[in-house]
């Protein structure tokens, strides 16, 4: 990891300086592709996915350091900010409310480097569990971005957001199941904000935005796989991936509509569920 994080840090310089000369000469990202969606979600094989097509570049990393400079990691956080899991619309605000002074232009002079670096002939994609609720400002410092949202089974989030954050939030809850129903809040407020910018800004309807199933992208992956090169411009047949290896893991959280733990979690996100065209299986 400190190999890794070295190696970063000097990426992020390098991509920064040639951001500044890209940026002196005029140039731009004209189409970046964010990748938003909850934690847990598919985001990462997606992301695998995309990498194995020689026209698309993906930054490194989420980036959260950038997104939320004075916030991120929670741990080291220099404000009075709740956790996203707990409030990811107040977090986002307050961390965008603290940005230092020209960090839109930071981060464009990074991306738009790291664009060059890469070969401007490349889709530039970047993925992050933590800019659902930052659609909005990065359409400021990007106007021409287009997004790609996957979203999962709120069960299956939930119980994975459950095994993997619990040790870090125990000391902030009473029980682990009110850490469920959080991690069930959680989803749901990122996909009815998602759904909300959409609505605002028209974004399906001017071809900003992709929306798909994770449960659809597993069972379905060459067919997805064409649309989203279509969507970001890229060659349908540059995908070097082995779709055999793509399997869904519902599996995993057993038969939620027969384990009580589950009612009164899956009631408080059914709205949500219903409206994405989930019923009471995991499919």
């Amino acid at each position: 990891m400190i190999e890794y994080g070295l190696k970063y840090r000097l990426l992020k310089i390098l991509a920064s300086l040639a951001g500044k000369v890209g940026k002196g000469m005029g140039l731009t990202l004209q189409k970046p592709i964010f990748i938003v969606g909850t934690g847990r979600c598919g985001t990462s094989l997606l992301v695998r996915l995309l990498q194995s097509h020689k026209k698309i570049a993906v930054f490194p990393s989420e980036a959260n350091e950038l997104w939320h400079p004075k916030s991120y990691p929670y741990s080291e956080a220099r404000l009075e900010i709740p956790p996203i899991l707990m409030n990811p619309k107040v977090f986002t605000e307050i961390s965008l409310n603290n940005w230092p002074n020209n960090h839109e232009d930071s981060i464009e002079k990074i991306f738009v480097g790291f664009h060059l670096l890469k070969g401007t002939s490349k889709a530039f994609v970047l993925k992050s569990a933590m800019i659902a609720f930052m659609i909005e400002p990065i359409l400021r410092i990007f106007p021409g971005a287009k997004f790609i949202h996957i979203y999962r089974n709120g069960v299956s989030v939930v119980e994975s957001l459950f095994k993997k954050e619990w040790p870090k939030y125990r000391s902030m809850l009473a029980n682990e199941q009110d850490f469920r129903f959080c991690c069930a809040e959680y989803w749901s407020n990122c996909i009815t904000e998602i759904d909300r910018v959409d609505e605002s800004l028209s974004l399906k309807k001017r071809n900003a935005l992709y929306e798909l199933r994770y449960e659809d992208l597993c069972n379905e992956p060459r067919g997805h796989l064409d649309n989203l090169a279509n969507f970001m411009g890229c060659e349908v047949e540059g995908f070097n991936f082995d779709l055999s290896r793509i399997k869904s893991t519902n599996y995993k959280v057993g038969d939620y509509t027969r384990d009580e733990k589950w009612f009164e979690i899956v009631e408080a996100m059914y709205p949500t569920m219903k409206r994405k065209g989930y019923d009471m299986a995991l499919s």
